[in-house]
């Protein structure tokens, strides 16, 4: 395979070449370097150039003619404020990976940050395309993060990489280089059927016995505990101004309609049903921005995976998206993931049954409801798929 032009190849010498190459045990060591879109560079170009015809032109005649000058100015410097900064952070981002005969060692970032990893945990790396939310609609700035599997069975993040061809060769490379490499102890059984668990997945069973009870646990993502709390207080603040204005807004309408006049009541009737309207709207909102802090805080998805069904709960207040198994029909339960447009490491999730769709109101990654879709796909209890199989046969025509 044909080695990018963002890998440089250094060969690190046989491992009996000399007694430095013997400790070190050292075959190969790729360097890769960041990358990004060449559009975002041809947009940067011509953003950079507008930006500088636009102030030679007021430096020059000290005015401006033409409001259109300031259209143009303030477009292109919008571009450059854009794309500029991203563009640059994944142009300036190396990583390298030290492939020994046991194991790998990754170095990576500005910083240097070191992941060392057994050998056996690249033969099938895992790669998981991510979309970055800059420069939307204008750039697509694609990135590729590269995982690796641990001894417990989770994934671990080796680097990220900036383009496509590179990780292709970088992935090629593992593969080839790995491939007969083993482990002392068993791979956790989960990992070995569904691939390495993400770090906020627990998967509790046996996958090999498709009529055994299997359980399945997602953490919420704790994300920025601070802000939620903080829009938590604010919305309770606002919800008491907004209730002692409501009560004084009341107190007003009712003197208002106990005058005894029929105008009096109607004048009164419109503003009492939109208070009452916006007061309805914000307990929502309220209910809504606590349950969310909540879940963040120590919130959990449970899939109970069972031959009597599917039973999925939302703690800490044991929320099910799913009538009781006793009154509902054996078919299968499906989760549908979409990434949020804000961001796409969130999902919004979906559970699907009997062609209604639930809506699952917890806050999930993207990476660990996909894993929990792929494994609640792959249970099929002996009883429920010999029924999906059973169809009604046509009676004979003859006797």
């Amino acid at each position: 395979m044909d080695t990018p032009r963002t890998v440089r190849v250094n060969e690190a010498g046989s491992e009996a070449a000399s007694y430095r190459d013997a400790v070190d045990e050292r075959r190969r060591v790729i360097h890769v370097r960041g990358s990004s879109p060449k559009r975002a560079y041809v947009l940067l170009g011509i953003a950079a150039l507008v930006w500088i015809g636009v102030v030679l032109h007021v430096r020059l005649n000290d005015h401006l003619e033409s409001g259109w000058f300031v259209f143009v100015g303030l477009a292109s410097l919008a571009v450059l404020v854009q794309l500029g900064p991203p563009a640059l952070w994944r142009a300036v981002q190396r990583s390298r990976f030290d492939l020994s005969r046991r194991e790998l060692v990754v170095h990576t970032g500005l910083l240097g940050r070191r992941t060392r990893v057994e050998g056996w945990g690249v033969r099938e790396p895992v790669v998981i395309e991510r979309l970055a939310p800059w420069g939307k609609p204008v750039v697509r700035f694609v990135s590729w993060d590269l995982y690796a599997e641990r001894d417990d069975g989770r994934r671990v993040h080796l680097a990220t990489l900036h383009d496509e061809a590179s990780v292709r060769y970088v992935t090629n490379a593992l593969r080839e280089g790995y491939r007969d490499a083993e482990q002392s102890g068993a791979r956790h059984p989960f990992a070995v059927r569904f691939g390495p668990m993400p770090e906020g997945v627990t998967c509790e069973g046996d996958p090999d016995d498709l009529t055994s009870t299997w359980r399945l646990e997602a953490r919420c993502p704790r994300g920025s505990l601070v802000t939620e709390w903080i829009a938590s207080l604010g919305m309770v603040i606002g919800a008491l101004v907004g209730t002692i204005s409501v009560i004084g807004a009341g107190a007003v309408l009712i003197e208002i309609a106990t005058r005894g006049r029929a105008i009096g009541v109607a004048i009164a009737i419109v503003p009492a049903l939109f208070l009452v309207a916006i007061a309805v709207v914000v307990v929502r909102a309220l209910r809504d921005q606590l349950r969310l802090t909540v879940l963040r805080s120590a919130g959990r998805v449970v899939l109970e995976l069972a031959p009597s069904g599917v039973e999925i709960t939302t703690t800490p207040w044991a929320v099910r998206p799913l009538p009781p198994r006793e009154r509902r029909v054996p078919s299968a339960v499906r989760l549908r993931v979409t990434p949020l447009d804000r961001d796409p490491n969130e999902a919004r999730i979906h559970v699907r049954h009997e062609g209604v769709e639930h809506r699952l109101h917890a806050p999930m990654l993207t990476d660990d409801a996909r894993y929990l879709a792929r494994v609640l796909e792959g249970y099929e209890p002996a009883e429920r798929r010999s029924e999906g199989e059973r169809s009604p046969q046509p009676r004979s025509a003859t006797r």
